[in-house]
């Protein structure tokens, strides 16, 4: 039986078939340290007491995946649980199965800890075939949610990555016959592309449709923590971001910054005002923000290590990224910057560019272009993915008319209060 203070938590009552199954193998237990009260202490408590459901919010790079990490590292070494862990893309299946098989590395007998069982994909080394090494029954499996959703698993365990990207139905089926569900994931993201008229479950508390984290922690046997920690943005980013949250977290980020030809330090948290644009994509704003972007490399990268030592570097292209909300200006970017002899700095939309991370991003107003705010250009999920891409600095480019579009009466009030109170501390009107 799992000794509960082992993770400085007081035992409670368990039920009497998971505790069996969750017996301690005689191995060497994970080095990562359990700190008691922990997110991580607090989510492997509610696995070996039987709680139906978990979800972990976290912020943006709070670490969510080595969380997911050590949580597989102390239930492969603690106990016996069958363990699925389901991702809503087959790419972040491979990544994930990969930085598993790194981190438990390969079993007294040489053999593979995790397995990838993805339709056509050959597993990176060290990972074994899901699909046909049969035989390595006691090592996690990671799979896509719809790959789960054809065949539901039978698992003690399914542990869902990048949770707010997946439906409440794809979850639910992918999970139909998982004892324990345990989500980890971003709120602040954009939620998954739902192609089919919802319009009949408008104004509901749960739909099919909606993210599943937020159906889930609506139940009464789901348990909520929450990850107060970023590692990726500093303190200011922090606050201007915190009201798309609805839990407190903080900065832990290590010093770094960005320095300007003159030597002087950029600000974390840059605006940049520039004309209002008749249409999306504009030849002279998609110059504008080409330009911007362009003159971010080079710059002076200065980062301070724990014992106060700085490292200097110039940022290279791949260092920079430009973040939009149109695919019509991504591919413009693209081209201006390709004939400015600058084809490595990365150009996206939102949708696409949540999850990456580069130190200096340019990032251009979802309202840019349009005269009315909602919809696509409302959503807060995209604000926040857009204003929180950078690991140093963020260049918020903008144009004087969008608090103009926010007081109109027909957008909804609760969404325009989140986006005036965003947008007013990443453009310095606070």
């Amino acid at each position: 039986m799992i000794d509960l203070t082992d993770i400085g938590l007081e035992p409670e009552e368990a039920d009497a078939t998971l505790e069996a199954a969750a017996a301690p193998e005689q191995e060497e237990a994970p080095k990562s340290d359990l700190v008691a009260g922990s997110v991580l202490a607090r989510a492997l408590y509610n696995v070996w007491t039987g709680q139906p459901c978990t979800v972990i919010d976290s912020p943006p790079g709070a670490g969510k995946t080595t969380l997911v990490l050590d949580i597989v590292a102390q239930l492969k070494q603690r106990s016996k649980l069958k363990v699925v862990l389901a991702t809503p893309t087959k790419r972040g299946a491979y990544d994930l199965a990969e930085r598993i098989a790194a981190r438990l590395g390969p079993d007294s007998k040489g053999r593979p800890q995790v397995a990838l069982s993805v339709y056509q994909m050959t597993p990176p080394p060290g990972v074994a075939n899901g699909g046909r090494d049969s035989e390595l029954t006691n090592i996690p499996v990671v799979r896509t949610i719809a790959s789960c959703k054809r065949s539901a698993p039978a698992c003690d365990l399914m542990i869902v990555d990048e949770a707010y990207q997946a439906t409440f139905a794809d979850v639910t089926g992918a999970a139909d016959n998982a004892k324990q569900v345990l989500m980890v994931g971003d709120p602040g993201q954009i939620g998954p592309v739902v192609t089919a008229d919802v319009s009949a479950f408008r104004g509901r508390d749960a739909a099919t449709h909606m993210r599943a984290p937020e159906v889930y922690t609506q139940r009464s046997y789901t348990q909520v923590l929450a990850m107060d920690t970023t590692y990726r943005l500093g303190q200011q980013t922090v606050d201007a971001i915190a009201p798309l949250y609805n839990f407190d977290f903080s900065s832990s980020r290590p010093d770094r910054h960005v320095e300007r030809s003159d030597g002087k330090r950029l600000r974390e948290l840059r605006p940049m005002e520039i004309p209002v644009s008749p249409t999306i994509e504009s030849l002279d704003t998609m110059v504008r923000v080409a330009e911007a972007a362009a003159k971010m490399v080079g710059r002076t990268l200065v980062e301070t290590d724990t014992d106060g030592t700085e490292y200097r570097r110039p940022l290279e292209q791949s260092d920079v990224a430009v973040v939009v909300a149109h695919n019509a200006q991504s591919s413009t970017i693209t081209a201006i910057l390709r004939d400015m002899k600058m084809p490595n700095i990365t150009v996206g939309t939102a949708d696409k560019m949540q999850g990456g991370q580069w130190h200096a991003v340019i990032a251009l107003d979802p309202f840019t272009g349009h005269s009315t705010a909602s919809g696509h250009r409302l959503s807060p999920g995209r604000l926040c993915v857009m204003a929180s891409r950078h690991l140093t600095h963020l260049s918020w480019l903008f144009s004087d008319n969008w608090e103009e579009m926010l007081n109109d009466p027909d957008v909804d009030k609760h969404e325009a209060k989140l986006a005036r109170t965003v947008r007013r501390a990443l453009t310095g009107t606070v």
